[in-house]
């Protein structure tokens, strides 16, 4: 990231939203800007505890924060469990879609360009920008007096996933690698190939099943994962 990026006003709002369906949660909605653009994002926060939380960064496959009720069923646990817990819109996706340009890169994300030649451009453009957004969201999360970015987890899939191997790609830190065989999201030598590529520490997990966080098994072990890392109490 450049330094007039660095020095870029973020801008930010915060509201309350209604309340979740699940008691002992609270729901914010924030924006910000990001290299000229504004960024939409959640945070789902435990009820009336004043402490600084720990962070779990939550981005889905669809990338889109804005799908408040599913990213916020999977945030509960850790919620729960005493975390924050933060998504936001990627680019082209959500709040953040283009007409002309979102189909195309979802198109071309798991179809090799799909005929698009400026899709790898667009590619490199878009992690860019996703590593901006995340790296302001870490700046705005840490100037709300509930939540402790020194602590902190990004837990990805699919398009999640990848975002998350460039925003992560410093080592050495903890990495865990789900991969679950037989899926329609990323493949296994790609899966290989980035996990060759971390530093120590790291595991690569293996599992029969479905693609996409669906796995139950799946979502255990990387709840295991976050629970030791931010020291969190029992899940549920």
């Amino acid at each position: 990231m450049s330094s007039s990026h660095r020095e870029e006003a973020l801008a930010a709002w915060w509201r309350e939203l209604s309340a979740p369906a699940a008691r002992g949660m609270r729901a914010l909605q924030f924006e910000y800007t990001s290299r000229g653009d504004r960024v939409a994002g959640r945070l789902w926060l435990p009820d009336a505890t004043a402490e600084p939380h720990p962070l779990v960064w939550l981005q889905r496959a669809e990338a889109d924060a804005g799908e408040a009720d599913s990213v916020g069923e999977l945030s509960r646990a850790w919620v729960k469990a005493g975390a924050a817990v933060a998504a936001i819109d990627l680019p082209l996706h959500g709040a953040r879609a283009s007409a002309k340009l979102s189909e195309r890169f979802r198109q071309g994300l798991f179809h090799s360009g799909c005929g698009f030649p400026e899709w790898s451009q667009l590619w490199q453009e878009f992690v860019c920008q996703s590593v901006s957004d995340l790296s302001r969201g870490c700046d705005i999360l840490s100037a709300h007096g509930a939540v402790d970015v020194r602590r902190s987890v990004y837990v990805g899939w699919e398009l999640g996933g990848m975002v998350g191997a460039a925003l992560c790609a410093i080592s050495p830190r903890p990495f865990l690698f789900v991969h679950v065989l037989g899926g329609e999201g990323i493949p296994r030598s790609k899966t290989e190939a980035l996990f060759e590529a971390v530093a120590e520490p790291k595991a690569l997990i293996e599992l029969e099943g479905q693609s996409g966080g669906g796995s139950s098994t799946a979502w255990r072990k990387i709840e295991s994962f976050v629970k030791e890392h931010l020291g969190l109490k029992d899940f549920r």
